[in-house]
């Protein structure tokens, strides 16, 4: 028998955005301590990313008086197509100077711990059956990222790793398969990722036809929630708004065909304020879904991801690192 000291070593999560990247510190028992982030450009380096890690991990240690020594292992958030084999981002919409490039190693190499890397959707997926939903097996989370990217974490039969459910790339019509899709963002995502709904918008509003959104524009840039609250006002808003909650639901009836889960989490940008594309998309479902299927808005929003990684990141160093020591020992 044995007891555990829970603070000789920490664990680092991060999250890479569109225009950002943050860092949570954390000990053993997965209690935050710390966070930090950086501002990063769309066309970020390998390199240059790799440095924002590390001016991180130092951020997140001075402030807390920690050895770097002390920090054990890392995991990362991608919102892309993540290669779990080979540990290649793939393709990463937002950020496309990161595809095909091994973050894992040039982290693993700059920080000198150990590095799990994953799509941003599984872990959140994780994050929302270990914090909100333990007696679901079966949970999609659809990720509605904050640029152009659309994707889904999938936890089948309460298993902890996910299968990539890239949304992103699901094809409307006929007509898509004119084009190629492969090098940047998917199908779906071009057509109905949040990139292209705020560039209708900001179109009407140059023409004169969104004057509510206009008003709540001048008040800073222009997000989604605007836009949902604009639909009540602007016609011309809630048409363009309308066709992009279509077509995510079109994903969503496709994916609930195909694997029937008990539960579909909406989130990214989506969380308890959406109530009225809740109720659209569940409309919309309701009428091609023909049993019953429970569709919620995330109520954990970004720690989805954080609680997600931790977990998966806590279970690898204890099963590797730890047991180790103590085998050593």
């Amino acid at each position: 028998l044995f007891s555990f000291n829970g603070k000789c070593g920490y664990l680092v999560h991060f999250f890479i955005e569109t225009d950002s990247v943050s860092a949570w510190i954390a000990d053993f028992g997965k209690h935050i301590i710390a966070k930090a982030a950086r501002k990063i450009a769309r066309d970020i380096t390998l390199e240059e990313l790799a440095d924002k890690f590390a001016e991180l991990v130092f951020s997140l240690t001075a402030k807390l008086s920690l050895d770097k020594d002390q920090v054990l292992a890392a995991s990362i958030a991608v919102p892309g197509v993540v290669d779990d084999k080979n540990h290649v981002i793939r393709r990463i919409p937002n950020l496309s100077g990161l595809n095909d490039k091994n973050l894992r190693r040039q982290i693993m190499e700059g920080l000198n711990i150990p590095v799990l890397i994953s799509n941003e959707a599984r872990f959140c997926a994780l994050g929302e059956k270990i914090c909100r939903f333990p007696y679901v097996d079966d949970i999609v989370y659809v990720d509605i990222t904050k640029y152009s990217g659309i994707g889904a974490g999938i936890l089948l039969n309460g298993g902890k790793n996910g299968v990539a459910g890239e949304l992103g790339d699901i094809i409307i019509d006929t007509h898509n398969l004119d084009y190629e899709y492969r090098e940047q963002e998917g199908c779906l995502e071009t057509l109905a990722g949040l990139a292209t709904l705020y560039r209708k918008c900001e179109h009407l509003i140059a023409e004169g036809k969104a004057p509510a959104l206009g008003r709540e524009l001048k008040n800073g840039l222009l997000d989604f929630d605007m836009i949902e609250r604009a639909i009540s006002e602007d016609r011309a808003v809630e048409a363009v708004y309308d066709e992009t909650v279509r077509m995510w639901s079109i994903a969503i009836i496709n994916i609930i065909s195909i694997l029937n889960p008990e539960l579909v989490i909406l989130g990214g940008v989506l969380d308890g304020r959406n109530r009225k594309t809740l109720e659209r998309i569940d409309h919309y479902v309701k009428k091609a879904i023909y049993h019953d299927v429970h569709i919620r808005l995330t109520t954990l929003g970004e720690k989805a991801q954080l609680f997600g990684g931790l977990d998966m990141l806590t279970s690898y160093t204890f099963d590797t690192i730890i047991t180790e020591k103590i085998i050593q020992i």
